[in-house]
């Protein structure tokens, strides 16, 4: 979107957030962390959507200073940030939306 439609950066970081979460969730749910009781499926949900919204607040406040005091490519910031954003992510899922 950035690049090809030339939609701002935090315009197309939100929509990427909005289709990786339902993607995402449903995979975690599924297969990384395979719970016992399927039924659980939207009871979890609303936790994995609050640490979602935590993590894409936090990567757009973060990919917005970084773009606006450097002047860098929004691009290459978020590709920087991505490992920082996944762990996050991982690392909630774990210990708290996915428990």
């Amino acid at each position: 979107m950035l690049k090809l439609l030339k939609v701002n950066y935090l315009l197309s970081l939100l929509t990427a957030w909005g289709v990786g979460m339902v993607f995402s969730y449903t995979l975690n749910f599924m297969w990384v962390f395979n719970p016992e009781q399927k039924i659980q499926f939207r009871a979890r949900f609303f936790k994995f959507l609050l640490a979602s919204v935590l993590s894409v607040l936090l990567n757009m406040w973060v990919l917005g200073y970084i773009v606006e005091t450097t002047s860098t490519d929004p691009f290459f910031v978020q590709m920087a940030l991505i490992p920082f954003i996944v762990a996050f992510n991982f690392t909630t899922a774990k210990l708290w939306s996915m428990r």
